[in-house]
């Protein structure tokens, strides 16, 4: 089917398009085939080469929460609330920090469908090019999983009887994503999906173990949330995932630098701030170290 016709479909069905989206987003786009998300990328894809403005109308209906959602997760509200449980996580996984506690306070949650269930612009490598990649994800996840320190027994008791899927996808820059998703509408058990760019790999192997742990934070906080829940707090989540992702990675031995370099390349005060957090808490560990090794010398003497 040529492009012209494809778009003049598009636009002709559009209605029904966003109305099926609309049903489905309540529960996170979960009950969609695989073939269903693959014709909607085609035509999400589509849509934003050719009609910018259909494009934003369609990413507004994906990205949106629907009211009876709303009031859904204002329900799980009365027995769960976000922020505590995101400072309780801190607190117990990094420790009480002044800065986090302020980022928390000024936050607002906001309501969003899990849209990465629908659609990710990525496009994956075949399978026989991704082997050499996730043997050595898998390396640096079983080092993660497998240190003895509180961070990282969380991630283990976390990822725990949990079926784990690599997945390498094209591009040189430093990026990843997480998914807790089921692979299939029929799948009774969903599927840890940990996607990785090649570039982790190759420019940014010095990265890949920070990424991997900052990726693996957002599922760990996940998995104390509500069956369903949709409550966001976009910032402060991601200074918890450094902040948190910083420990687990530096128990490791992996190297935080260029990670905190590539984000600060980035130009942009969200994240240069955040790479401040996890300087701060490299600072606080260089205190404590210090001290304990001041502590350990007049023992000894």
């Amino acid at each position: 089917m040529g492009e012209n016709r494809k778009l003049e479909l598009i636009r002709d069905k559009f209605p029904e398009i966003t109305a099926r989206l609309n049903v489905e987003k309540d529960s996170n786009y979960e009950n969609m085939s695989s073939q269903e998300k693959a014709l909607f990328k085609d035509m999400f894809e589509t849509l934003q080469k050719a009609d910018p403005k259909l494009f934003m109308s369609l990413f507004q209906t994906i990205t949106t929460c629907s009211e009876k959602s709303v009031q859904d997760n204002k329900i799980m509200e009365q027995n769960f609330d976000l922020k505590e449980h995101l400072q309780l996580l801190h607190n117990e996984l990094v420790g009480q920090n002044v800065l986090f506690d302020k980022k928390l306070t000024d936050d607002v949650i906001t309501y969003q469908p899990a849209v990465d269930n629908l659609y990710l612009n990525y496009n994956y490598l075949e399978p026989k090019d991704e082997e050499k990649y996730v043997k050595q994800a898998e390396n640096v996840l079983e080092k993660l999983r497998s240190h003895p320190s509180k961070p990282n027994r969380k991630l283990a008791q976390c990822l725990d009887d949990e079926k784990i899927v690599f997945r390498i996808f094209k591009g040189d820059k430093m990026d990843g994503k997480c998914q807790y998703r089921k692979l299939n509408k029929e799948d009774k058990k969903r599927t840890l999906v940990i996607n990785l760019s090649e570039g982790c790999f190759n420019r940014h192997r010095e990265a890949l173990g920070m990424v991997m742990a900052h990726e693996l934070r957002h599922f760990i906080d996940g998995k104390g949330r509500p069956e369903g829940y949709q409550g966001k707090l976009p910032a402060v989540q991601e200074y918890f995932a450094d902040a948190v992702g910083y420990k687990m990675a530096v128990n490791c031995g992996f190297d935080i630098e260029h990670y905190k370099e590539e984000n600060r390349n980035l130009g942009q005060s969200f994240f240069s701030e955040r790479m401040d957090y996890i300087e701060q808490l490299q600072n606080n560990d260089k205190i404590l170290s210090a001290y304990m090794a001041r502590q350990k010398f007049n023992e000894s003497h």
